[in-house]
């Protein structure tokens, strides 16, 4: 097998040129210079589905270096806007998760007992474990730290399966508030999915925080598992343009109303958009409807942006006949 060739700078637009996906002709210092400073491999996402586009009579416009650092700003753009939307789905999403786990039993301890789980998994309890070992929160560290001390032993400085009871003699009774902000979204959606009922409690925690979201429960985990990978991909800064979504949580019945015209329960169902509408369904009740409206204004701004985002013409989704 050949290995792939790493284009210098200067070899990085005669590339696109000779792959069409800009039209012959000199860039500009200012150009030559964001060229250098993006992954290539990165702005390779964008110019050859902007290329395909104009190929395919999808779009209308200059295949120019431009073009698609305009877009390349535009997806930049989208995850300012999203940033402060992910992060009040998130906190709220893990005060659901306290209000429920704790107000069953009107303690925070007891998370990390699997005997009382529904679902035991050792794997999931050692993430965990981890989590609140990366934590570095005062609270839990000084408790960490004394726990260690009235036991004569060093806090261990890794946590790993060999020291799993050690660590949970340190953090088993700091409360579930304390540490609930160490789990990763990942983390939160498999503990809901597996703590099921508490003692004192008549329902499993998820089901009772999918229902104050009204959300589904049988669709509840895949839609915390979906915010949790489309969190990551803006928060990464990965490419969502011209993207499948790597999960669909199903689209609620709401905003298939409110999108009917979209076809996101059909032909786009792969479209990130159905993510990011999606997300509202996280949000404090009083949140949602600003939410969208900013959303739908945020794309009808951007159409370039919109089109991938929304109706990707190469994610159609087409029944076998």
């Amino acid at each position: 097998m050949s290995t792939v060739p790493y284009l210098q700078p200067d070899e990085r637009e005669a590339f696109l040129v000779d792959h069409g996906m800009i039209e012959e002709g000199p860039c500009n210092d200012s150009q030559r210079d964001w060229l250098e400073s993006v992954n290539f491999h990165f702005l390779m996402g964008y110019a050859r589905h902007y290329r395909n586009l104009i190929n395919e009579s999808h779009w209308e416009g200059p295949k120019n270096l431009t073009e698609i650092q305009s877009l390349v700003n535009s997806e930049d753009e989208l995850a300012a806007f999203l940033a402060p939307w992910i992060r009040r789905a998130e906190t709220h999403l893990r005060a659901l998760t306290v209000k429920y786990y704790c107000g069953q039993q009107l303690h925070g301890e007891g998370y990390l007992d699997m005997e009382s789980w529904a679902q035991p998994k050792k794997h999931l309890q050692l993430t965990m474990l981890k989590d609140i070992q990366r934590h570095g929160e005062p609270y839990v560290q000084d408790h960490i730290d004394e726990r260690a001390r009235q036991a004569g032993f060093e806090v261990p400085e890794w946590c790993i399966s060999e020291n799993r009871g050690t660590w949970l003699s340190l953090v088993q009774e700091l409360p579930l508030w304390s540490v609930i902000d160490s789990f990763s979204i990942g983390t939160l959606g498999k503990f809901l999915l597996s703590c099921g009922c508490q003692p004192c409690g008549e329902k499993p925690v998820g089901d009772l925080v999918a229902a104050e979201l009204d959300i589904g429960k049988n669709s509840f985990n895949k839609s915390v598992q979906c915010f949790g990978i489309t969190r990551n991909l803006i928060f990464h800064h990965q490419r969502i343009w011209m993207r499948p979504i790597p999960m669909n949580p199903g689209f609620a019945k709401d905003l298939d109303r409110r999108y009917k015209h979209f076809e996101l329960r059909t032909t786009y169902k792969q479209a990130h958009f159905v993510a990011l509408a999606s997300l509202s369904k996280l949000l404090p009740t009083d949140c949602r409807e600003k939410y969208l409206e900013q959303l739908d204004l945020f794309l009808e701004l951007r159409p370039l942006l919109a089109l991938g985002i929304i109706q990707p013409p190469f994610l159609k989704f087409t029944p076998l006949s």
